[in-house]
C-alpha cells in the first residue's frame, strides 16, 4: 500500500468479504438469541406443574412467576450496555451463557418458593444480558453489503428457540399441566452450555469485535483480529503485515455522556423512536407467545398434545425468516418496517377471529403475522448499531430496549384481562410505528465510520488542526 493511505476498518472487512469467519460468527451471535427463547419458552410452559406442585392458586402469585422472569429480563437488557461497550462484544455473551446454565441447574434442585422465584428473575437476567452485544457485534463483522440480510438471519435464533423449548416440553410435560418441569429447565440449559464451549473454543470468538477494538486503540489486537478473518476467509492477500501505529486513546464514556448524546436533538428523535418501535415488537412479541394457543383452540385438532402445538407453532415461524432476510437486503429500513407493520396490522385484526371462531378469517391473521412479523422485529433489531455510534452502540440498544422491554411485562398482564383489547393495542401501537418509523433517517448501507466521525464531532468537540481519523481508521505506513 501507498505510505500514508488512510486504512479503515470496514472497507478492509468489505475487501475480505463473506466467509467461514462470519458463518462462526452468527452462530455465536444468533445462539445468544436462541438460548433466549428457550428460556423464556420453556419458564412459560412449565408455569402450570410449578404452580401446582407449590400450591400457587391466587391471581398475583401466579402472575407474578411470568412478571418476575420478563423484569429480569428487561433489567439484564440494560444493564449490558455498560460491559458492552468497555469490555467488549464477547464479554455480555459469555457471562449470560453461565449465568443462564448455572441458574437453570440451580432450579433443578431448588426445594423453596421464594428461591424458584428469585432464580426465575435471575435467568430472565441472564436471558436478556447477551443480546445487545450479539446483535451489535453481527452488524459490525460483516461486509455493509451484508448487514441487513445477516442480522435478518439472526431471527432464526427466534424459532429455534421456540422450536427446542417445545420439543423439550413434548417429551416432559406434553399437555402443559403435569410432568417432570424441572427436567425441561434442564433442557433449556443446553443451548446455553453448547454456546459457552463455542465462544470459549471457537476461532472467530478469538478476538472481540474489530470496530470495538479499533474504537478503543487496542491496534495490536485489532491488526490479529483483521488477519484472522483474512486467513478465515481465504484472503491471504490482505493480511496486513505492519505494525498499527497507535491513535490517540479515548477514555469509556460515562453514563453521562451517554444520555447527553441519545437524548438531545435529532438523535433524541431517533432514541425515542426506537423506543416506540422496540416496545411495539416486545409487546407483540412475547404478548403473543401466550395468544397462539388459541389458533389451535380454534382448530380443534383431535388427539393433539398442547406440546405438540407449540411444535406447529416454532415451525410455522420459520417461514417469517426467508421473508426477513430478502426484505432487509432489497429494502431500505423506512419502507421495509412500514411495510411489515402494515401487514402486520392487518394481520392482528385478522386475528380477532380466533376469538369468535372465525376460523378462516383467525388463520388468514395467523399466517400474515408469522410471515411478516420477523421483518418487522429485525429491523428494529438492526436500527440501533446503524443509529449510535461504535463506541456507544451496545449502550444506545441497551437502552431503547429497556424501555421497550415494558411491552413483553405489560403484554401478558393485558392479556389476562382483555384478549381483544391486547389486539387492539397491538394494532394500534403497529399503526403507530409504521408512521413515527419516518420520523428517523435511512440508515440502509450507512458507513459505521461516519457514525463515528460525527461522533467525534458531537461528543468530543476535538478542536485542533491535525488529520482525526476515524474510528476504525489508522495510517498503515509502508511495510
Amino acid at each position: 500500500m501507498v505510505a500514508g493511505e488512510e486504512f479503515t476498518v470496514g472497507r478492509q472487512i468489505d475487501e475480505i468479504g463473506f466467509g467461514w469467519y462470519q458463518v462462526q460468527a452468527f452462530i455465536f451471535c444468533a445462539g445468544a438469541i436462541w438460548c433466549e427463547g428457550t428460556n423464556l419458552s420453556s419458564v412459560a410452559g412449565v408455569k402450570e406443574p410449578i404452580y401446582t406442585e407449590f400450591g400457587i392458586t391466587s391471581d398475583l402469585g401466579q402472575s407474578a412467576l411470568v412478571t418476575i422472569l420478563y423484569v429480569g429480563f428487561g433489567i439484564g437488557t440494560g444493564l449490558s450496555g455498560t460491559l458492552g461497550d468497555t469490555k467488549g462484544r464477547r464479554a455480555p455473551m459469555i457471562l449470560g451463557f453461565i449465568g443462564m446454565g448455572l441458574t437453570q441447574m440451580l432450579l433443578y434442585v431448588m426445594p423453596y418458593l421464594p428461591g424458584i422465584y428469585f432464580l426465575i428473575f435471575v435467568l430472565g437476567f441472564c436471558a436478556g444480558f447477551p443480546i445487545p452485544a450479539a446483535v451489535t457485534m453481527m452488524g459490525e463483522v460483516v461486509p455493509n453489503s451484508s448487514r441487513g440480510i445477516t442480522v435478518a438471519a439472526l431471527c432464526l435464533g427466534f424459532s429455534m428457540g421456540e422450536l427446542t423449548s417445545a420439543v423439550g416440553l413434548r417429551l416432559f410435560v406434553p399437555d402443559l399441566l403435569i410432568g417432570t418441569w424441572r427436567y425441561q429447565l434442564l433442557w433449556a440449559a443446553i443451548p446455553s452450555v453448547f454456546l459457552l464451549l463455542l465462544g470459549l473454543f471457537c476461532s472467530a470468538t478469538r478476538y472481540d469485535s474489530p470496530h470495538f477494538l479499533a474504537a478503543h486503540n487496542q491496534q495490536g489486537e485489532l491488526r490479529e483480529a483483521l488477519n484472522l478473518i483474512a486467513e478465515m476467509n481465504g484472503r491471504s492477500d490482505l493480511i496486513i503485515e505492519s505494525e498499527l501505529p497507535s491513535g490517540k486513546g479515548e477514555s469509556d464514556v460515562t453514563f453521562a455522556e451517554v444520555r447527553g448524546l441519545l437524548f438531545r436533538g435529532q438523535m433524541g428523535m431517533n432514541t425515542f423512536v426506537l423506543i416506540v418501535l422496540f416496545f411495539t415488537f416486545n409487546w407483540g412479541y412475547y404478548g403473543t407467545i401466550d395468544f397462539w394457543p388459541l389458533g389451535w383452540q380454534g382448530m380443534r385438532l383431535v388427539g393433539v398434545t398442547k406440546a405438540t402445538e407449540m411444535i406447529y407453532t416454532a415451525l410455522v415461524g420459520f417461514i417469517g425468516v426467508p421473508v426477513a432476510m430478502f426484505i432487509m437486503s432489497q429494502v431500505h429500513r423506512r419502507p421495509g418496517l412500514c411495510l411489515s407493520a402494515s401487514f402486520c396490522f392487518a394481520a392482528s385484526i385478522c386475528l380477532k377471529g380466533l376469538l369468535v371462531n372465525s376460523i378462516v378469517e383467525g388463520w388468514i391473521g395467523v399466517f400474515m403475522f408469522k410471515i411478516f412479523w420477523m421483518t418487522f422485529q429485525m429491523t428494529n433489531y438492526i436500527l440501533p448499531n446503524e443509529i449510535y455510534p461504535t463506541r456507544i452502540s451496545v449502550w444506545g440498544w441497551s437502552i431503547v430496549c429497556f424501555f421497550g422491554r415494558i411491552g413483553c411485562v405489560t403484554a401478558p398482564i393485558m392479556i389476562s384481562f382483555s384478549l381483544n383489547g391486547f389486539l387492539v393495542a397491538l394494532a394500534a401501537l403497529l399503526f403507530v410505528s409504521a408512521a413515527m418509523v419516518w420520523l428517523i433517517p435511512e440508515t440502509f448501507d450507512v458507513d459505521l465510520e461516519l457514525l463515528d466521525e460525527q461522533y467525534q464531532e458531537d461528543m468530543l468537540n476535538e478542536k485542533t488542526s491535525d488529520k482525526v481519523h476515524t474510528y476504525g481508521s489508522f495510517e498503515k505506513s509502508q511495510a
